[in-house]
């Protein structure tokens, strides 16, 4: 059948129309459709060279594009899910929605110095799941909010925090080294010495009631305690180490102590005073106590397993006086006291013991209610009691002799057993071991 002002070639046996001109149709009919427009052709098209679109393109179904293809007059892509591939755009693009699974490449290099202007604005928020490395500068005029670990390499300005400012703002170096450093806002402890330390307005310490620590090589090595039911006060490598410090039993309080190593094993005891390198070194529950010397009654040690104070009253001043036993376990002498070099050096349980001199009653280990001053005064006496000397070497081989009484240089200097003589004067001695006997006067034996 035929058609007005239609062509019709051949019948449907022809399937290819072969020409060498061009196919050219003044028809300007709108396309709305596939079924409408001045060219209509049912099946696909293929064409080999160029193809310009003076109107608009609508492609309903996928599109494939494998070369390069250029927009000058822009894209816009509404609805539906698209997948764009090697996109490069040379001019001002506004995206919505979009997903990028591969590297986007902005080679635009217009700088920034705003939020509204440079190679990438973004209105809105941005959220960044990996890495963001940025070569330039960075400015944020808002509030940042980092969650996890940040570490800054370097930073070289910032602003300064207020003068005295105690919030968690990140101090420059300019804080740190002019403001916290001035003398009108306090000093900070220079290892290298401090200069401006106004007597009586600057000092080192706290301003609150909490005790001031010292540590040396992680070791407590000092405390000036606040608190009058604590009351500790030591200085010195290991100075009052291990005192308990409670509140409640009072065990291990109001100890105070001077010196390497002073009162470092103390536990239980309290009301104790050291002075001197390792004076009290090994005491544990023994107090009461003052020793004042180099090693003064360092052997002590004064406990029974028990949680205790042992109140000893003992007093040592002088070079490794009341030293004690090597073994600190055997000391536990009560209520001695030793002046001078090596006073009562052996001591470990005898009590009531007065030694007043170099080295006086210097072997004594058990004997007890002895009184000896002066130079090597009862220096053997070990378990010896009730003895009363005075003068230089006075019963110095007495060794267990009891209620012995020696006045004068060198009295009865050759006893070693006997017991309740009495000599007085200058080298009066009383030979043999014997007992009750008595020598008054220069030599009388």
């Amino acid at each position: 059948a035929s058609t007005a002002n239609t062509i019709q070639l051949g019948n449907s046996s022809i399937t290819k129309i072969n020409s060498s001109g061009a196919f050219v149709s003044t028809n300007n009919t709108a396309a709305s459709s596939t079924t409408t427009g001045a060219l209509i052709i049912t099946g696909g098209a293929g064409i080999g060279g160029n193809t310009y679109i003076g109107g608009n393109a609508v492609v309903t179904g996928t599109t494939n594009i494998t070369g390069l293809t250029t927009l000058s007059g822009g894209l816009t892509i509404n609805g539906g899910t698209n997948t764009l591939n090697n996109i490069n755009v040379s001019g001002t693009s506004t995206l919505a929605t979009t997903n990028i699974s591969g590297i986007t490449n902005i080679s635009n290099a217009t700088a920034s110095n705003a939020t509204s202007n440079g190679a990438l604005v973004v209105s809105g928020g941005t959220g960044i799941g990996g890495n963001l490395n940025v070569a330039g500068n960075t400015s944020i005029s808002g509030n940042t909010t980092i969650n996890g670990t940040t570490t800054l390499s370097s930073i070289s300005y910032g602003t300064t925090p207020n003068t005295n400012d105690n919030s968690t703002k990140l101090a420059t170096t300019a804080y740190v080294m002019s403001t916290l450093a001035s003398p009108a806002n306090g000093f900070a402890w220079s290892t290298t010495g401090n200069a401006n330390m106004t007597d009586g307005s600057k000092f080192f310490g706290t301003t609150d009631a909490q005790p001031l620590n010292f540590q040396v090589g992680g070791i407590a090595s000092g405390r000036l305690d606040v608190s009058s039911t604590i009351g500790q006060a030591t200085l010195g490598y290991g100075a009052g180490y291990n005192t308990m410090r409670n509140t409640t039993s009072f065990y291990g309080t109001k100890n105070t102590a001077f010196g390497f190593q002073s009162i470092y094993n103390t536990y239980y005891g309290k009301e104790n005073t050291a002075l001197g390198y390792q004076a009290l070194l090994n005491n544990f529950s023994g107090s009461g106590t003052t020793a004042i010397g180099f090693q003064a009654m360092s052997n002590a040690y004064n406990y029974n397993g028990a949680a205790y104070d042992f109140i000893t009253y003992n007093t040592a001043v002088g070079y490794q006086a009341m030293q004690g036993s090597a073994t600190p376990a055997s000391n536990s002498g009560y209520n001695n006291t030793a002046i001078g070099y090596q006073a009562l050096k052996a001591m470990t349980s005898g009590y009531d013991n007065t030694a007043s001199g170099n080295t006086a009653l210097y072997s004594n280990t058990l004997g007890y209610d002895n009184t000896a001053s002066g130079n090597a005064a009862l220096y053997s006496n070990t378990s010896g009691n009730y003895n009363t000397v005075l003068g230089s070497n006075a019963l110095y081989s007495n060794s267990t002799g009891t209620g012995n009484t020696a006045i004068g240089y060198n009295t009865i200097a050759s006893n070693s057993t006997g017991n309740y003589n009495t000599a007085l004067g200058y080298n009066a001695n009383i030979s043999g071991n014997v007992s009750n006997s008595t020598a008054i006067g220069y030599s009388a034996s």
